[in-house]
């Protein structure tokens, strides 16, 4: 078996087909969420004095370790509070894209992440959970090599998700964010669009790049059945 990276690792589990789904406690419909007290700190502290995440420039305590913080706490959100999970994909997609360095190393991470953000946006998927094409699109494509990420990722953050109160505003802030990281994205739009399109298609790439010319070059090509040559196979003549 290949080596498998940790974010990968990280991204296996939360795409687990075989994840249960959060089960509702009593009364959790009307479930209010407060604010991180690590956010709740950070919008206080005068910015200029704090750690900056270095994936999506986020200002909190810790940086980056900070940031990290704030998702794993509202992705446990997403698990044990079925109203909130409804949008636990896009919720993943988003911030893998804004921290590629640690989540979208290789071509197959970087490739899901941005397909099944397209998808989600522009094909109207699921927010929750991954689409079965997608996954095995990318996992027949590892080869492919990962085209450039952006250095600026978008306006919005992971902080501007943890200060929604309820499941409504959570799942709104989640679509903002996700649709301003896509738009941060915008050199890679085209790209993201093909993989969508060859994923549920069914189709295979071809490589048509010149040296040194970005992934942005890749040939749609459909998968075609092939047809046994007349007579059936084994047969002689």
């Amino acid at each position: 078996m290949g080596w498998i990276s940790r974010s990968e690792c990280w991204l296996t589990f939360k795409w687990s087909r075989h994840a249960r789904l959060p089960v509702p406690s009593e009364g959790c419909g009307a479930r209010s969420f407060e604010p991180l007290a690590g956010l709740t700190q950070a919008m206080n502290t005068n910015q200029e004095s704090g750690d900056q995440c270095g994936g999506c420039g986020l200002v909190v305590p810790g940086g980056t370790a900070g940031c990290q913080s704030i998702m794993d706490e509202l992705s446990a959100l997403h698990f044990s509070d079925a109203t909130y999970f409804g949008v636990h994909r896009l919720f993943v997609d988003t911030y893998c894209l804004q921290h590629p360095d640690q989540y979208c190393v290789s071509f197959k991470s970087l490739a899901a992440h941005l397909a099944h953000l397209c998808w989600s946006l522009e094909h109207q998927g699921s927010r929750a959970i991954t689409s079965e094409a997608i996954r095995h699109w990318v996992e027949r494509h590892p080869h492919l090599e990962r085209p450039v990420v952006p250095t600026r990722r978008g306006v919005l953050t992971v902080a501007d998700v943890a200060r929604a109160s309820d499941p409504p505003a959570h799942h709104r802030a989640v679509h903002e964010w996700a649709r301003a990281t896509w738009d941060a994205y915008a050199d890679l739009q085209s790209v993201g669009r093909h993989w969508v399109e060859q994923a549920l298609q069914g189709g295979r790439v071809e490589d048509t790049r010149e040296p040194g010319r970005t992934p942005g070059n890749l040939r749609l090509q459909p998968t075609t059945p092939r047809v046994p040559p007349s007579g059936g196979r084994g047969r002689r003549g």
